[in-house]
């Protein structure tokens, strides 16, 4: 997947949502940003818009950013089970 220079300016037309075009653009920058990130990190080139690496990597971060929210864990919730 070729980086673009410039993001693509995208237009609202009939029946669009500013928050549907905002979710594209999002999830756009995001694929962009984690092509470069495993360009980086591993040097590894990105095949496509639906390259499993990304989407694996994407997922990797939802669970992670889940598993660390406050109250995840019963143990959050009553103190009292933690273990000293």
């Amino acid at each position: 997947m070729k980086i673009p220079k410039s993001l693509p300016y995208t237009s609202v037309g009939k029946g669009q949502s500013q928050l549907l075009v905002f979710a594209r653009l999002k999830r756009k920058l995001s694929r962009v940003v984690g092509s470069i990130i495993l360009r980086i990190s591993h040097g590894y080139q990105v095949q496509g818009p639906h390259d499993p690496f990304v989407g694996l990597a994407e997922n990797a971060l939802l669970i992670w950013g889940k598993s660390t929210a406050p109250g995840a864990f019963l143990v959050d919730v009553f103190p009292f089970r933690r273990s000293h």
